[in-house]
């Protein structure tokens, strides 16, 4: 959905299904990932979506099954014109805007 603004016809090809599908697969993207990351170090969960199911949802089932991660504070990590979208629970949403795609990011680190 990040993407909407340079494709404007995703908005009749993603329904729940596709929704549910993609939110899956970051999942097992960020389980796959995690392995890899070692005590005390980050994983960083960058999505050009903008829907809950592709972003909270999974990041709150992955902490669900990886307990030995928590979210990591982003706000004081971003330029202060950047903190207005979020940054204090460990994730950070652009909005679409003129000239730029949205995106979400979630930063976690391993305990």
């Amino acid at each position: 959905s990040g993407t909407l603004r340079r494709h404007p016809e995703l908005k009749w090809r993603i329904d729940e299904a596709e929704l549910a599908r993609l939110a899956a697969q970051g999942l097992e993207m960020l389980l796959g990932a995690s392995e890899a990351v070692r005590p005390g170090g980050l994983l960083t969960a960058i999505t050009c979506s903008l829907e809950w199911e592709e972003n909270e949802e999974v990041v709150e089932r992955f902490l669900a099954r990886r307990p030995d991660f928590a979210l990591e504070p982003v706000a004081d990590r971003l330029p202060v014109a950047m903190r207005a979208g979020g940054g204090e629970a460990g994730r950070w949403r652009v909005l679409t805007g003129g000239d730029h795609d949205g995106f979400t990011v979630h930063v976690l680190r391993r305990r």
